[in-house]
């Protein structure tokens, strides 16, 4: 590759030229990839060497791409935009005739990177994002295909990178971008999130549900989301109007396991699912609310969740559920007992407030520690009663 890519640059300038350069470079690219198809065809016993062959192949039309596009502009900007998408395409086909891990590599980093040699991130990145959620789709419905989760994670990591040069360089004139490109680029942000939390709860197995390769696609995704959307928008109430928004497609998962990914209702697969729904469901709600709610309120709004996560987990037995809602609790009770705390220092002097009754936030925030505790309480306690004299109930 290395000597390709010399032979390209600095070779035979006196006889053939950039264009002739580059025309030869495409047909040694498809002899070679044409090459190791038919190798790979023939020889059955030797088809992880062919698929090399093959790759060897696609990373030279790739070269040969950047060479007549960005480095010698033999072609206008979008008609080299074509052919790489053209060469991603061909090597993804490839990769799926052949079932191949080499090729499907090699399809996914030439094919994402492709801003570094093109540029388009400046020019037009809901362009680029687009093709690129394409690219990740594919690759993904790939990885499934081969039974190979590493190639999903790959696909995660250099889309996640390649996203954030994307926006970085959208966003540094943030006021010269248009009210819709910018919701077309958090539309296609959100259907990079959305592919990969289907892929990751898509085809669970009884025996081994949320595995650890899943786990960290759910959680990397989820931490992807919050983080690229407050770069994206400034504004806190239409941040918080779009984190509740995004409840409502995990509360239809939570509800409708069989229609949206057909497991059965009581299966393992089904619980699992709608641990996750519930989890993604609410912090996506408490996000939400606190992003759109005052400083004093979100130790209140905290303990409320931790209250309704408590519940449902107990309700549908699921302990990662419940387990979420005791750290929300537990983080709630400690910032509201601050506040109370704070409150009643500020209290002592000069004036005492404690006396005035005035009631403002410091006597809102008493009050609902108090309550809270109390239904903390008595949530926990008829759970144990409910589990020693209802077990069949409870269950």
């Amino acid at each position: 590759v290395l000597g390709f890519g010399y032979l390209l640059q600095y070779s035979f300038n006196e006889f053939l030229g950039p264009p002739g350069k580059v025309a030869l470079g495409f047909i040694v690219a498809l002899i070679t990839t044409v090459g190791g198809v038919l190798f790979t065809r023939q020889r059955k016993d030797m088809a992880e060497y062919g698929s090399g062959l093959i790759a060897l192949g696609v990373i030279l039309l790739y070269l040969c791409a950047y060479f007549a596009g960005p480095y010698y502009q033999l072609v206008p900007d979008l008609m080299g935009f074509i052919i790489l998408a053209t060469v991603t395409a061909t090597a993804y086909v490839l990769s799926l005739l052949f079932v191949t891990r080499i090729v499907a590599i090699v399809t996914l980093v030439g094919g994402a990177t492709l801003p570094l040699v093109m540029n388009h991130v400046d020019q037009s990145p809901q362009l680029y994002l687009s093709y690129l959620l394409i690219l990740a789709i594919a690759t993904l419905r790939l990885s499934q295909r081969i039974h190979w989760q590493p190639l999903a994670l790959l696909c995660m990591g250099l889309c996640f990178a390649m996203i954030e040069i994307s926006i970085g360089h959208a966003t540094l004139d943030y006021q010269s971008v248009s009210l819709t490109q910018s919701l077309i680029s958090i539309a296609i942000i959100h259907g990079f999130f959305y592919a990969f939390a289907h892929y990751a709860l898509q085809g669970l197995s009884p025996t081994e549900g949320i595995n650890r390769t899943r786990l960290i696609i759910v959680t990397s995704n989820i931490i992807f989301i919050l983080f690229v959307t407050q770069n994206m928008i400034l504004d806190s109430r239409t941040l918080g109007v779009l984190y509740l928004l995004n409840t409502l497609p995990w509360i239809a998962v939570f509800l409708l396991p069989k229609t949206l990914f057909n497991y059965s209702p009581l299966s393992d697969e089904s619980r699992a699912l709608q641990a996750i729904a519930l989890l993604h469901a609410g912090l996506f709600m408490g996000v939400g609310i606190l992003v759109l709610s005052s400083p004093e309120m979100r130790g209140i709004i905290w303990c409320l969740e931790g209250l309704m996560l408590i519940y449902l987990g107990s309700k549908f037995q699921l302990t990662s559920v419940r387990i979420e809602g005791y750290i929300a609790l537990l983080f709630s009770l400690l910032a509201v007992g601050l506040q109370v705390t704070q409150w009643v220092i500020n209290s002592i002097v000069p004036t005492a407030e404690l006396l005035a009754l005035n009631l403002g936030t410091g006597w809102g925030n008493l009050i609902a520690i108090t309550c809270l505790t109390y239904f903390a309480v008595l949530l926990s306690f008829l759970r144990i009663y409910y589990q020693c004299y209802f077990p069949l109930a409870f269950c």
